[in-house]
């Protein structure tokens, strides 16, 4: 059985962060957004947190060599458009509800798996890791991992106020990638941001009740107060040696040993990491900007517990639940 926890969430959230932390417990690698392995591995310009382009990282050479038994460009086109064949958005649907695939689309989707089957167990073999960390975020993906008889996911919901998310949605950040050309993240326009980060967490907080285990954690609570939320969330996920890695409330040590290859650019960061709250966006985002981004995702954002009173809950001080049952 290979055990994975799984960060989902929208981008721009805090998910690179908290697998970078998790990943350096005690057991744990964290590996990034496993989602885009295939197409990257076709770019491979990539820098993996290890510090190296992805195509010259030996320990991902090792994995793409034993689970598909060649490192063929075709090949990895031809798992990148199977991905895209049952993971697109149209067929969510099919994803969501079994029952409701047709015969094509059931195979498709069962080969899928399978090779995602042969990676999880790969990865598990050469790290020798007990718990893999993936920062995927997308629902549709936790599915499909869910779905094997062989890995064990265990869902992390992290979200963000909407509004903060689009703030960052619009700075210009820039990718660490090999030779000296710049690359930049995507920009999200603001209704863009507004829409697609309501229907990625109101589809996550839908199917929570699928995993065994599933735990909420709101980004503001987790930078307000870092060293108890991860505290919490290492005994919610059975994790051990937590009080090893942090020197004070909100500094701790990231391991050297990950290969996240995909999300944040901070992710090529390890050593003492300081973690702390990011609200600019409520000083330098128009005001008209912030009203127009929550009045889009206000029905999310109450579902998620960032309005009134269940805002107040999930953000006391107090030394209990930070870190809860998911809601759906």
């Amino acid at each position: 059985m290979v055990r994975v926890v799984y960060i989902a969430g929208d981008g721009r959230s805090g998910t690179t962060v908290l697998s970078q932390i998790l990943g350096s417990y005690p057991g744990c690698l964290a590996v990034g957004e496993l989602y885009d392995f295939w197409t990257e591995c076709l770019d491979g310009d990539r820098l993996c947190s290890c510090g190296v382009p992805l195509r010259d990282c030996q320990f991902w050479n090792t994995v793409l060599e034993q689970t598909l038994g060649s490192t063929e460009p075709a090949l990895l086109r031809y798992i990148a458009e199977l991905r895209g064949a049952v993971q697109n958005t149209y067929h969510l649907p099919f994803v969501l509800f079994p029952r409701l695939r047709p015969k094509s689309f059931d195979r498709q989707f069962r080969e899928y798996v399978e090779i995602l089957e042969r990676l999880y167990t790969t990865i598990q073999e050469v790290s020798g890791c007990e718990v893999i960390v993936d920062s995927s975020k997308l629902a549709a993906y936790a599915l499909a991992l869910n779905e094997s008889p062989i890995i064990d996911v265990d869902l992390v919901h992290v979200s963000r106020d909407s509004r903060a998310c689009a703030y960052s949605w619009r700075r210009l950040k820039r990718e660490p990638i090999a030779g000296d050309q710049p690359r930049y993240l995507q920009q999200r326009k603001l209704m863009q941001v507004a829409l697609v980060w309501s229907i990625r967490n109101m589809i996550l907080a839908a199917i929570s009740g699928r995993f065994e285990t599933s735990v909420k954690l709101h980004y503001e609570t987790f930078v307000g107060q870092p060293r108890l939320v991860m505290g919490q969330l290492a005994a919610r996920l059975g994790l051990q040696g937590h009080d090893e890695r942090w020197t004070s409330d909100n500094e701790v040590l990231v391991s050297a040993s990950n290969h996240i290859f995909a999300g944040n650019p901070n992710r090529v960061q390890h050593g003492l990491i300081q973690i702390r709250p990011d609200d600019e966006w409520r000083r330098q985002m128009p005001i008209y900007q912030q009203r127009f981004v929550y009045a889009l995702s206000l029905p999310a954002l109450w579902m998620l517990g960032y309005l009134g009173a269940r805002t107040a809950q999930s953000e006391t001080t107090d030394p209990v639940p930070l870190v809860g049952d998911q809601v759906g």
